[in-house]
């Protein structure tokens, strides 16, 4: 049967943006700003970051030059600094800053699409073979991404695989103002005893915009995320909820 599951390697967990540092890159200091950003442009036409708190982010050509590793991911942490900042100055959201990226303190965020398991063939094989997690928190959707940190473990020798589905004949849930998704997790591995953490984005199905915005007449809805967890070499059903925009199924357009 076809697999339809993504497959991660450890390598894949801290991907840097930049060149290696003998490169004599020129990104000694320390940056004052941290974000999680949703990536937009090209080289060509230059970047554009829109980071979760609403603030437009837009990297100088000359630090994106130094971050190659931009033209392959959809989401980040980026570090940088303002180039024209006032110390300590806050972040509005909705307003737009030039910023110098500081790629050698960033790195890109493992990121999937949300499946729709719903008459889909291959769906089985989210479900079977499916380990516990450690942990997870800290969910949160933002321009068109479900993010949220995880605890589990894994083999230092091969690829895992951690995905979230949800099946729109049951668990989208107009009246109820709610959508549930699934993460689905498997080690792949007899031998997975190295424990990691790391964040996650999830691409949001963008058809559900349509469904809850035309139905329930709605500007949020309630996400809820279950999944299978380890307590104490039990398997135990976990939840984490939280409250999204209807926009947010929408990524940003560039």
């Amino acid at each position: 049967m076809k697999k339809m599951k993504f497959a991660v390697c450890l390598a894949a967990l801290a991907v840097v943006l930049g060149f290696s540092s003998c490169l004599d890159s020129d990104d000694s200091s320390y940056p004052s700003y941290q974000a999680s950003v949703t990536v937009t442009g090209d080289e060509v036409m230059g970047y554009t970051f829109y980071a979760d708190n609403g603030s437009i982010l837009v990297p100088t050509s000359q630090s994106a030059m130094q971050a190659p590793g931009l033209k392959k991911i959809k989401r980040a942490v980026i570090a940088f600094d303002l180039v024209d900042a006032t110390s300590g100055q806050n972040l509005e959201s909705g307003k737009r800053y030039n910023i110098v990226l500081h790629p050698n303190y960033s790195q890109g965020i493992p990121t999937y699409d949300v499946i729709d398991c719903h008459n889909n063939a291959a769906a089985d094989t989210l479900v079977n073979n499916q380990d516990p997690i450690h942990e997870m928190s800290g969910l949160y959707v933002k321009n068109g991404y479900a993010t949220l940190g995880i605890s589990f473990q894994i083999s230092q020798t091969g690829p895992f695989y951690m995905n979230v589905g949800y099946d729109s004949s049951k668990d989208v849930d107009v009246d109820g103002k709610t959508l549930t998704l699934h993460l689905y997790y498997d080690q792949n591995s007899k031998n997975a005893y190295q424990m990691v953490s790391s964040l996650f984005s999830f691409r949001m199905p963008e058809k559900e915009m349509y469904n809850f915005s035309s139905a329930s007449a709605t500007d949020s809805i309630d996400v809820v995320l279950k999944t299978k967890a380890n307590d104490y070499g039990a398997s135990v059903d976990k939840e984490l909820k939280c409250r999204m925009a209807v926009r947010d199924f929408m990524t940003p357009r560039y």
